[in-house]
């Protein structure tokens, strides 16, 4: 995930919209933590990773990743309303 990419999808949450991410690959989540961090209009709503929400399914990536002995990282951002 790059800068425009961010702000593009920031631009498109209504103030106070949430945007939630995971991934298994623990790289990649480091990389989306940067770049979200650094977009102006989205802030952390955790202070690190965020719970597994019970909405999310577990789909067959994450199934992949835990097979593999990758922990599953979830992001939680929200548009600053401000």
């Amino acid at each position: 995930m790059g800068p425009d990419f961010a702000h593009l999808a920031a631009t498109r949450l209504t103030p106070g919209g949430l945007w939630r991410l995971a991934t298994d690959w623990p790289e990649y989540a480091e990389q989306m933590t940067e770049v979200l961090s650094a977009e102006p209009l989205l802030e952390s709503v955790y202070d690190g990773p965020a719970p597994r929400w019970d909405e999310r399914p577990v789909t067959r990536f994450e199934r992949r990743g835990v097979r593999a002995g990758r922990p599953i990282a979830d992001l939680a951002y929200q548009r600053r309303t401000g």
